[in-house]
């Protein structure tokens, strides 16, 4: 199991070159905000689009937080939520 973010233009050159189905997960973020993320898979690698999406009413918020705090808070929860969906449960490693 692989989480790993890519940028817009590389997550649209992986998915042409892996032909996977674009998939999209929601997740809330500490401030509150729930944001859509774009995801595919290939083998037992997830790949997510490096953007968090937002209703414009939210986006301001979005914005105005730190990217690297963002990108990491965001990273942490598509991997946390990658390892609860592959191994089904939270047990300790």
């Amino acid at each position: 199991m692989c989480v790993v973010h890519l940028e817009p233009e590389e997550f649209v050159s992986q998915v042409y070159k892996s032909h996977a189905k674009i998939d999209f997960r929601v997740y809330p973020m500490d401030n509150t905000i729930a944001v859509l993320v774009y995801c595919i898979r290939d083998g037992q690698t997830l790949y997510y689009m490096d953007r968090a999406l937002a209703s414009t009413q939210k986006q301001a918020l979005i914005d105005e937080m730190n990217s690297d705090e963002r990108h990491a808070e965001l990273y942490r929860k598509v991997a946390l939520d990658e390892r609860l969906r592959f191994n089904g449960s939270c047990s300790p490693l």
